[in-house]
C-alpha cells in the first residue's frame, strides 16, 4: 500500500473527525474558540452561551461543512471514480446528517 492511501483511509478519517467533536465539546474555550471560527461571533458572547446551545451550533457546523464536502467529492469522484472515494462519500453523507 502506498503511503498516501495509507494518510487518507476513509475510516481513520471519520474517527478522527468524530473524536474532534467529541474533544470541542469537552473544554469550554475551545468549544468558544470554535463558535468563534464557524459562526464569527464575539469570543466573550462564546464562553457565556449554554452548553446545549454550542453542542447544537457545533453539530449544525459540522453537518453543513460535511455538505459540502459531499458536494465537492461528488464533483471530484465524477471524474475519478474508485471504491475508496465510494467509502468516504458514505462516511461523510453519514457526517452529514441530523
Amino acid at each position: 500500500m502506498e503511503d498516501h492511501e495509507q494518510q487518507y483511509d476513509p475510516e481513520k478519517l471519520a474517527l478522527l473527525i468524530e473524536k474532534q467533536t467529541k474533544d470541542i465539546l469537552k473544554n469550554q474555550k475551545i468549544t468558544a474558540a470554535a463558535l468563534v471560527y464557524y459562526y464569527q461571533i464575539p469570543f466573550a458572547e462564546a464562553v457565556e452561551m449554554p452548553y446545549g446551545d454550542s453542542e447544537l451550533l457545533i453539530k449544525a457546523a459540522r453537518v453543513f461543512k460535511a455538505q459540502e464536502a459531499l458536494q465537492q467529492m461528488a464533483i471530484i469522484t465524477a471524474a475519478l471514480g474508485g471504491k475508496k472515494a465510494n467509502k468516504l462519500i458514505s462516511l461523510l453523507e453519514k457526517q452529514a446528517k441530523w
